[in-house]
């Protein structure tokens, strides 16, 4: 088990009904583990911008930010409705939300782009570091 996930091995206890002598196996994943982050973030801190995606097909329920917000690595900037379950789409840099492609209520497909995430802007214009 590593952070966010773990792995559970189930047997059968009927050999009329299955084979005994094999165990099947389900992975959880906690939707802000870092695997389930990467895989829903295209880009990233070095990229100078990031396009959070949907993981599956879903609706949209809540928008944290607004466009043009300053957002935090690890913020969760979209909340998303699928199998019943809600499911966190966090921000993988620091930055500024430049766009959002979706709206609450919207149904999106996965890997729909849900919003952009670009470096933040300082007034000399340098853009920032998200060490900085």
């Amino acid at each position: 088990m590593d952070a966010g996930t773990m792995t559970v091995n189930i047997w059968a206890s009927d050999p009329d009904l299955f084979d005994t002598d094999k165990a099947f196996g389900m992975t959880f994943e906690h939707p802000l583990s870092s695997v389930h982050r990467d895989a829903n973030v295209s880009g990233g801190a070095n990229s100078g911008s990031c396009s959070l995606q949907a993981p599956m097909p879903g609706k949209i329920s809540r928008l944290n930010f607004k466009e043009g917000d300053v957002v935090n690595e690890n913020d969760v900037v979209i909340v998303m409705e699928a199998m019943k379950m809600e499911h966190a789409i966090v921000a993988n840099m620091s930055g500024v939300v430049d766009r959002f492609n979706c709206t609450v209520g919207d149904i999106v497909d996965a890997s729909h782009i849900l919003a952009v995430i670009t470096e933040e802007e300082v007034d000399d214009g340098d853009v920032t570091s998200s060490e900085a």
